[in-house]
C-alpha cells in the first residue's frame, strides 16, 4: 500500500507533477471517490476565468443562494424576525408607509396575478382572521364592518378608525346627539347628511345616536327630521 502523501500526480492543464494530497482535491459522488485532474492553482484560474466570462450567471447564483439563506433564516427565526419587524414599524411609521406604497406600486401586476390565482385561499384566510377578531372583541369588529360599509356606499370617504369614534363619544359626553339620552345601552353611528342623499363618509358628517333616533331618522334630511321631532322651528 503506497503512502498518498508522497505520491505524485501530473496536472492535466499545466502538465507539472505535484504531490497528490497537497495539490489536488478529493471528490466523492454517486460514481465513487476520485482525485481531480487539475491542481489547485489551475482550478482557481479556470474558476476565475469562468466568473469573468459569465457575470450574469454568477449574479443569479449568488442571488439564489442569498435568497435561500434568507428564507431559511426566516423559517428558523420567525418569532424573532416578527418582533424586529413590529418594532421597526412602530419606530418608523412614515418610512414603513412609504416603503409599503412603493412596493405595492412596483409589484402591482404581480400581486394582482397572485391574488387572482390564490383567491380561494386568501378569502379563507381573511374569513379566519375576521372570526378571530370577532371572538376577541365583538363590538370593535362590528364597528369596523359598519365603517367599511359606510366607505363603500359613500361618494366621498376618508379613513375612519375606532379611535375616531371613541374620541367622538367623549366629545358628545356619552350622550345621543339628537335626544341627549345617555348611550349606556349602546349607540349607532349615524351620518348627519345621509349617504343616500349624497352625504360624505367623513368625520365631520358623523354623529353617535341612540338606536331609536337613528332608526327613526333613517335617510331623512337632518333639518327635516329635527323639525319633525320639535328640536327646530
Amino acid at each position: 500500500m503506497t503512502d498518498s502523501s508522497l505520491e505524485l500526480r501530473k496536472c492535466k492543464t499545466c502538465g507539472n507533477e505535484k504531490p497528490l494530497v497537497d495539490n489536488f482535491r478529493l471528490f466523492t459522488n454517486s460514481h465513487g471517490t476520485y482525485w481531480t485532474g487539475d491542481c489547485h492553482q489551475c482550478l482557481y484560474k479556470k474558476k476565475k476565468a469562468w466568473n469573468i466570462a459569465r457575470p450574469k450567471d454568477i449574479a443569479a447564483i449568488v442571488n439564489a443562494k442569498d435568497n435561500a439563506r434568507r428564507r431559511n433564516l426566516r423559517k428558523t427565526n420567525v418569532a424573532e424576525i416578527r418582533a424586529k419587524d413590529a418594532a421597526y414599524r412602530k419606530a418608523n411609521p412614515e418610512k414603513f408607509k412609504i416603503h409599503t406604497a412603493a412596493y405595492l406600486i412596483r409589484n402591482r401586476e404581480r400581486l394582482a396575478r397572485l391574488r387572482e390565482e390564490n383567491r380561494e385561499q386568501i378569502n379563507a384566510k381573511t374569513a379566519a382572521r375576521a372570526r378571530i377578531r370577532y371572538r376577541r372583541d365583538p363590538k370593535k369588529a362590528c364597528l369596523k364592518i359598519k365603517l367599511r360599509n359606510g366607505r363603500k356606499r359613500a361618494t366621498q370617504a376618508e379613513p375612519i378608525t375606532p379611535k375616531h369614534i371613541i374620541d367622538l363619544f367623549k366629545k358628545q359626553r356619552g350622550s345621543c346627539a339628537i335626544c341627549k339620552t345617555k348611550l349606556k345601552a349602546g349607540y349607532h353611528i349615524d351620518h348627519i347628511m345621509p349617504l343616500a342623499k349624497g352625504g360624505a363618509h367623513v368625520l365631520q358628517n358623523l354623529q353617535l345616536t341612540c338606536p331609536f333616533c337613528n332608526l327613526q331618522k333613517n335617510n331623512q334630511d337632518p333639518l327635516t327630521y329635527m323639525q319633525r321631532r320639535g328640536f327646530l322651528l
